[in-house]
This record gives structure tokens, sequence and C-alpha cells, in this order.
């Protein structure tokens, strides 16, 4: 056998040995030809028919289906649910211009940014828009927990041909150029609260430059108490505490999402916040539990829960009032994470001091 013949032979028996073996891990996948640009791919999934129609609405079709690269921070229609927005038509009953302005804060622009490009472990890091302002972006990495203005990621990295779309548990809630003050006096549930901040002086300093985290006890829980307006007008300033009666629902010069202190605990730092009562010695606790909101998700949500100390000289403080999970089953997620210019506003659910509590 000649030298040829002897190599074309050791040549088809290593062919044979290695079609033996299996290789798929190998094979090369195909590119996927029936990947979508954002706005088409949103249009062709259900779950998001009431975002595509406000994509429509708004003009912005055109825009998420450009170039990119971007970053859709998508709403499912349960999220519009939370909203008080369950059609097609009541998305187009909503103000154009502000929705185009609130879809636009729910797209980062000029990158594809995936969840392993977060920051790792990183609270409240700015990311731009296609808004022109910044969100708020906090990642656990060791948890795959990531929030963007307090709205938690509940399916991840959907790879787009112009981008990649994060699923949100909710709306982010911005009020562009509007105070705390703004907002707490825009919204009628907060009346009573409002009457009392105002009748106590603390009102007027919430228009400052701040920050501020405000939560901001509803109608419903002054109700609950039997406390009315006539009630708080009836108050003798010179009789209370105005900061423990009022103020123990104000953290000066902080600025906290609900799932900032969900982010902490997970980051290894403390469960909850205390924050102490300016110019006195009562504080209160300031933190998260998770509830999973409904059967059918396969995410959780954080909720605040807040619980009011009156310190005891040598002995253990004493709780003046809590407010806890208890309080939030069944209500919308929108309810908390209001982000204003200059501080957050979110709506409890109940009272942490009653007049009697905070009497001189």
């Amino acid at each position: 056998m000649n030298t040829f013949f002897k190599s074309l032979k050791i040549a088809l028996a290593a062919v044979v040995l290695l079609s033996s073996c299996e290789h798929d891990n190998l094979e090369v996948p195909k590119p996927n030809e029936n990947i979508r640009p954002a706005a088409d791919f949103i249009r062709n999934n259900y779950d998001f028919r009431l975002f595509y129609s406000a994509l429509e609405y708004t003009g912005l079709v055109n825009e998420l289906n450009a170039p990119g690269p971007i970053t859709v921070l998508a709403v499912p229609d349960n999220g519009w649910s939370a909203i008080g927005v369950n059609t097609e038509q009541q998305v187009r009953s909503l103000n154009k211009d502000s929705l185009r302005h609130a879809l636009q804060y729910h797209v980062l622009k000029n990158r594809r940014w995936i969840t392993t490009d977060f920051a790792t472990n990183g609270v409240d890091v700015r990311l731009e828009t296609l808004a022109g302002e910044s969100v708020y972006v906090s990642a656990v990495n060791k948890n795959n927990d990531y929030f963007f203005g307090g709205a938690r990621i509940s399916r991840k990295d959907i790879i787009l041909a112009n981008g990649v779309m994060q699923v949100m548990n909710k709306f982010m809630q911005y009020h562009k150029g509007k105070t705390v003050q703004d907002h707490l006096a825009a919204k009628p549930e907060f009346s009573l609260f409002v009457t009392g901040l105002k009748k106590f002086g603390i009102w007027d300093e919430l228009a400052n430059k701040g920050p501020f985290t405000i939560f901001a006890p509803d109608n419903d829980a002054f109700a609950a108490k039997g406390i009315t307006a006539e009630t708080i007008n009836n108050l003798n300033v010179d009789l209370f505490h105005a900061q423990r009666l009022f103020g123990a629902y104000i953290i000066y010069q902080s600025h906290f999402f609900v799932s900032d202190q969900h982010v902490f605990k997970s980051l290894g730092a403390e469960y909850s916040y205390p924050y102490t009562l300016r110019n006195d010695t009562w504080y209160v606790n300031f933190g998260t539990s998770l509830l999973q909101t409904n059967p059918s998700d396969i995410f959780f949500t954080p909720y605040p829960e807040l619980t009011y100390f009156r310190p005891v000289p040598g002995g253990l403080p004493v709780v003046i009032g809590m407010v806890t999970q208890s309080s939030y089953n069944s209500k919308p997620l929108v309810w908390y994470d209001h982000l204003c210019e200059n501080g957050i506003v979110h709506r409890l659910h109940g009272l942490l001091a009653l007049p009697a509590d905070a009497s001189k």
C-alpha cells in the first residue's frame, strides 16, 4: 500500500470515529429571523395590548421601531388595571401629552440594558430616558432583583431586534415639575393629612428643596379612627407636639422608594431604617415586607411597614402605633413610590398616632 492510500485510510477512519460521537452542544445556532423591533414585538404580544394602544395613540410606534438601541420598560395589561385603565378606549381617553411623556419615561435610550449590565448591588443609580429625565435603578444581583423607580422587573431580558425589553410590575410614578407639596395638595384623598400639616405649621416647608420621604395617611385612615376635618381644626396646637402627631410621617433630608429597604436588607444592611422625629427622641422604623399580590404572579412586591416608638429610660421602648403589610392587601401597587422633584410620597393606609398620643 503506497503512502497516499495509507494516509487516505487513516483519514477515513478518523471521520468514522468522529461521526460516531455526539456533538449537539457544538451546533452553531441560526439567527432568529423572526425577532422584531420593540413596537412590533409589543403589538404581537397579547399581554401588552394596552401598552401598544398607548404607543399608537401617542405616536411613539415609529420611535420604538427605530434602529436603537433602546431598553423598553414595558408594563403589561395588569399593570394598567392598577391605575384603573382596562380597555383601549380608556387608554385613548387619557391626556395624550402626559401619556406620551410617561411612556418615554419608560424607555432608556442609546443602549441595550440587560440585567447583568446594571451596577452590581447598586442603589438608585440614574439612567437617562427618552423623556429627558433620569430613572433610579437598584439591583441586587445575588437575588436577581431589579427595580426602576420602585417598580420591580418581573420578566427579564427579552431580546428585541433594536434593543431589549424589561417587564415591570407597575408604572413608575414621576410627577415632573411638582413638589411633594404640590402632589399632596392635588390629591383629595390626602385632604385631612394636608389640613393637619397646615394646622401644625409643617406644610410650608414641603415646598422647599428637601429631599423628603412622606408616608401620607389617606382620609380613610383618619375616618377609621373617627377623625374629621373639624376634629383637626378644633385641636389646640399649644397642647400637642406637632412632630409627634403629624411629623412622624416625614423623613427629612432622605429620599426612599419602598423597595430601597428591601434592597438594603438583601445587601446585608439593616432590615429597617429608624428615623428620629425632629427635635425629639421618639422615632419610627421604616421597613418593608414582600407580598405576592396575586397567586398567579411569579414576583413579589415590597410593601412599607412603619412602627412608631416612644423610648423609655432604662426600659424597652413603647410602641405608639404600627402600619403593617395587612393594611396593604389588595391595594393598588401605584399607591406609593410617587416621585416628585423634591422627594417621594407614599400612601399610608393607617395612622401612627392619635391626638391623645401626642398631647403635651
